[in-house]
């Protein structure tokens, strides 16, 4: 007949071996040791954390950032930010605002960063990455998957963007890209991006760039001619159309300007009652 072994206490808790006390999990027991026994803490195998202001050690992270929240609450203001919700702390806004958005979501509005919803569930977040991840994780079938690195597992909106990040962090695989691939004439640099290219010259290469490329000096954009240059001056910086030698053809209905005429005769389609004048 097979001896049966009723569980007792000792089975469930595990006792310290330093005084009479029980717990039970081998975190809650490492803890008690460093706080209790700390003559003893060589015992103790996980990472032990301590307070930079007083004797405080734990194990545990959670407790030594509500341990600084509650006894130094000047330094933590430096360290961490609090949840007005619950008792949580968190090492920077980015990562309070993700809380509230998930965690309180009746406090929604006090959040100042973008928030990611995803259009086929209650899922959001302020995290980008997050947001894609769960998309390729929970939606795989969704007409929004994000295209998958094959090699890191980095996930992308658009087809184009995994084909710009293999060709710059995986370039050994370039090959797989069969977008045309722009190169730099000056150095490696290389993208499926023209403008990329453009910007990488403008801020790379200067001196070459100028022969190439003409740049706005009211902003950070490079156009291929000066005609192209005056239209954007004309419509994005107007405060500073008479530096354009252009001819200004301007709608007599609206705002509207261009330096070029066929964008011009293009605009007046949308004032049918134009045709009459």
């Amino acid at each position: 007949m097979m001896n049966v072994h009723p569980i007792t206490a000792s089975d469930l808790f595990i006792r310290c071996m330093h005084c009479e006390a029980v717990f039970k999990s081998k975190a809650s027991l490492d803890d008690h040791v460093v706080k209790k026994h700390p003559d003893r803490s060589a015992s103790v195998t996980r990472k032990i954390l301590e307070c930079p202001i007083c004797p405080f050690k734990t194990i545990a992270k959670a407790k030594l950032e509500s341990h600084t929240m509650i006894y130094h609450p000047n330094a933590a203001t430096n360290l961490f930010i609090a949840c007005m919700h619950c008792e949580d702390v968190f090492k920077s806004k980015e990562l309070l605002d993700d809380h509230i958005v998930r965690k309180h979501p009746d406090f929604i509005a006090a959040v100042s960063r973008k928030i990611h919803q995803c259009p086929k569930c209650t899922f959001k977040t302020v995290k980008k990455y997050k947001i894609e991840r769960h998309m390729t994780a929970a939606h795989p079938d969704s007409n929004t998957t994000m295209s998958v690195c094959a090699h890191c597992k980095s996930t992308f909106k658009k087809p184009e963007s995994l084909d710009d990040h293999i060709i710059k962090t995986h370039p050994t695989f370039i090959e797989s890209v069969k977008r045309k691939i722009h190169e730099c004439t000056k150095c490696e640099f290389k993208t499926i991006s023209k403008s990329s290219l453009e910007r990488h010259m403008m801020g790379s290469h200067p001196k070459a760039a100028s022969n190439l490329f003409v740049s706005c000096v009211h902003c950070d954009k490079v156009f291929k001619s000066k005609a192209l240059l005056d239209d954007h001056i004309v419509k994005k910086h107007p405060d500073y159309s008479a530096s354009v030698t252009r001819k200004i053809y301007e709608c007599p209905i609206c705002p509207y300007k261009s330096v070029r005429k066929t964008d011009s005769d293009k605009h007046m389609a949308i004032h049918p009652e134009t045709a009459q004048l």
